[in-house]
């Protein structure tokens, strides 16, 4: 998500947004279970990730505002951006959307599992609701609230997360490691040209390309990033470590990572290295470590004093 937002090169990034979002949608589908009580369920969802999306929003339109010489108009613009625009024309944080995308995505897939028990029929809601969201803006002229298009293409993400874990078994590979790696890789290859084969898949602007290549892509992706996961977990304790701290603090990477982004940029972009290639992809790297370890030292911040409730905790 902060390599996609840091923009090195459309190649780069057409790889990125392949499945850098959906695998945020098939992991949450991989955690889903079926709730005791609808209500609770949809309670706790609304906490948990529509606070911290309008509080975080409210805090952006003001910043947007501060910037502008029209404080009032930019700030009226801005709030209209967060709630009919999926925070686009918000200068500052545009990872947002995905907070209430999510928010309906869980509620409509927890639903569509609580009230239909033919199979059959809940395949087939399903698949309409997700066409019905990917061809929204081919059709549309406006976009819903609230990122509700968005959330609706994304549901059969959530939908094959929901599966991957029903079928887990039949999915693992041998447990050599070579066999393994070299599956991976055979799969990173074929992937990667049929990535660049599509249109850039970016869920939160409606843009699908071919929409079943595009699930393929993101799908088979969020499969080799598994693998390597599972790779990590044996071998690098440290790096297991650093990953399940940041996932489980990842609501506030996604809530301030575009502000320190920017922050960081400003002070580093051009002043350090000249403008050869080779010098933008080393200042690219010191601007994307020096925000992880900004957004790091937040998190305690954040997770440790009354200052919790920003993120829905």
């Amino acid at each position: 998500m902060v390599l996609g937002h840091l923009h090195l090169s459309n190649t780069l990034n057409r790889f990125i947004y392949a499945f850098h979002m959906p695998l945020f949608f098939i992991i949450s589908g991989y955690l889903y279970r079926r709730p005791a009580c609808l209500k609770n369920y949809s309670l706790k969802k609304v906490k948990v990730l529509m606070s911290p999306y309008l509080l975080w929003g409210c805090v952006y339109s003001v910043i947007a505002a501060i910037l502008t010489p029209h404080f009032f108009i930019s700030f009226w613009k801005s709030i209209v951006a967060v709630f009919f625009k999926g925070t686009y024309d918000l200068p500052v944080e545009s990872a947002l959307w995905f907070l209430p995308a999510m928010l309906w995505t869980s509620l409509f897939y927890a639903l569509i599992d609580k009230t239909i028990y033919s199979n059959n029929k809940k395949v087939f809601v399903l698949i309409l609701l997700t066409l019905l969201g990917c061809s929204w803006t081919n059709y549309i002229p406006f976009r819903l609230p609230l990122a509700l298009d968005s959330a609706l293409s994304a549901i059969g993400f959530y939908f094959i997360g929901h599966c991957v874990k029903e079928h887990k078994k039949v999915l693992e590979l041998p447990e050599r490691d070579l066999t393994a790696f070299m599956l991976v890789t055979v799969f990173i290859i074929i992937d990667g040209v049929l990535i660049l084969k599509n249109n850039t898949l970016n869920i939160r602007a409606g843009i699908w390309g071919y929409i079943p290549l595009s699930y393929f892509n993101a799908t088979i992706y969020t499969w080799i990033f598994y693998r390597i996961a599972v790779l990590i977990d044996r071998k690098l304790n440290f790096v297991k470590r650093t990953f399940l701290f940041i996932g489980y603090n990842s609501i506030i990477y996604l809530c301030i990572n575009h502000l320190v982004l920017k922050m960081v940029m400003k002070v580093i972009k051009g002043k350090f290295f000249p403008l050869e290639n080779y010098s933008y992809a080393i200042e690219s790297l010191l601007i994307f470590i020096c925000s992880i370890l900004i957004m790091c030292l937040f998190v305690p911040v954040f997770t440790k004093t009354r200052f919790r409730f920003m993120f829905g905790k």
